[in-house]
């Protein structure tokens, strides 16, 4: 028995996600998701130095979540009649947001999410539903939700989970999860001005 490896670089499995990835329309302006990166390196800087990925890498691993961002949209496109992948949209002061999905019905954002922390650790909340403790990652998507629920007048978030090395010893799979966050009118604008606040000291607005 022979076996060969013909392309491990990626060959031309590589080049078809270059190509696809070279078909999304590309962002304009200063967008949320910016500046949450931003926030979040500033937090944890040590978490953003441990390496860099290649363009190889980041390829990757940006399409695994755009797949599954689709497979989870088609669903909720199929459960809701009027759920929607809205266009993005500018605020006030010139950042711009484009959410996964909306539900104009329920006044519900979607986020849908590919991530490689462990769900034992994402985010812990008590049965009033008070959140207790959040991973890093969390905090970042909650960031990024919130600021969309201002910009959309959303009522609440939807995020839609895919744990992606579910708990890391065998056994390995475990449960999408949905969470539904409800924020306060209060919780939007405050969180909405603190991005404001670190773009403007950052020198991104």
């Amino acid at each position: 028995m022979r076996i060969f490896e013909h392309n491990a670089d990626g060959g031309w499995l590589l080049d078809a996600i270059r190509r696809q990835r070279a078909k999304e329309a590309k962002r304009r302006g200063l967008h949320v998701s910016t500046i949450c990166d931003d926030i979040a390196k500033a937090i944890e800087p040590k978490r953003y130095a441990k390496g860099n990925f290649t363009d190889a890498q980041m390829l990757v691993f940006q399409e695994l979540g755009n797949a599954i961002e689709e497979l989870v949209a088609r669903e909720l496109r199929r459960k809701y009649s009027d759920w929607q992948k809205p266009d993005p949209r500018q605020d006030d002061d010139g950042i711009w947001g484009s959410p996964d999905g909306w539900h104009p019905a329920s006044r519900t954002i979607h986020e849908i999410k590919a991530t490689w922390v462990s769900p034992s650790r994402f985010v812990e909340f008590d049965h009033a539903g008070r959140v207790v403790s959040e991973s890093h990652k969390f905090f970042r998507y909650r960031l990024q939700a919130m600021k969309y629920a201002d910009m959309w007048d959303a009522a609440r978030i939807q995020f839609h989970v895919v744990f992606m090395v579910g708990t890391g010893y065998p056994p390995l799979p475990t449960p999408p999860r949905t969470l539904t966050l409800v924020p306060t009118a209060e919780d939007k604008a405050s969180n909405a001005a603190m991005l404001k606040q670190h773009a403007i000291d950052r020198g991104l607005l």
